[in-house]
């Protein structure tokens, strides 16, 4: 799909998973945070690929999805994801002048993005974990074992009350959505999780050239 659309992968994702909101919400204007890697390319001769350490950035973004109503396989999927992309580009350095502003901004500055609630949904994509080797080849990672127990603290109720997370690995692209049973139904994160996936479904088709 970012071939045939020209654009990232996190736009595609996005775009289906806008449209999944707008259609839960029955708005046309969806808010969510986003997470990133916070490894962006911003100064001249400063190379981050070789340094240790955990980067991110969380930044709010707001999306206006065209048509929210319309999940079938004759909707202008093209225009849904141009849309997006458009959008997500208006957003200076990914984001990652948010959090530098409410840290180390002036104080009015500070004061206003520091009292901006969360929304209530954060969208992470991990990236590729089958891009990594499985040999050494000289590196020093072979490859990720995946969790050999918790990966959060059981009383740790996260910092949103709907989280999705996703990353390819094994060669299927997979999410999971954390949510907080007290604040949303279950079987309603479930029903928008199956929409985010048909809509990501009509996307690959129509990528692809089909319906």
């Amino acid at each position: 799909a970012p071939t045939a659309y020209r654009t990232r992968v996190n736009d595609v994702l996005l775009a289906a998973l806008a449209l999944a909101l707008a259609r839960w919400t029955g708005r046309d204007r969806v808010r969510l945070d986003l997470e990133g890697h916070g490894r962006e390319d911003l100064l001249d001769g400063v190379d981050l690929s070789r340094t240790v350490g955990w980067f991110t950035t969380v930044y709010p973004v707001a999306l206006q999805v065209p048509d929210p109503g319309d999940l079938g396989p004759d909707r202008d999927w093209r225009s849904l994801v141009k849309s997006v992309r458009r959008q997500l580009r208006a957003v200076p350095g990914n984001g990652i002048g948010f959090g530098a502003l409410r840290t180390f901004g002036p104080p009015e500055v500070r004061e206003r993005l520091g009292g901006a609630a969360h929304s209530q949904v954060v969208f992470n994509y991990l990236g590729q974990w089958d891009a990594r080797p499985e040999t050494a080849d000289g590196g020093l990672v072979r490859a990720e074992h995946g969790s050999f127990g918790q990966d959060h603290d059981p009383r740790d109720p996260g910092s949103h009350p709907v989280e999705v997370v996703g990353a390819v690995q094994h060669g299927r692209l997979a999410f999971t959505w954390h949510h907080r049973p007290g604040v949303h139904d279950t079987a309603t994160v479930r029903r928008v999780a199956e929409e985010f996936a048909d809509a990501l479904r009509h996307l690959a088709r129509h990528a692809r050239g089909g319906r």
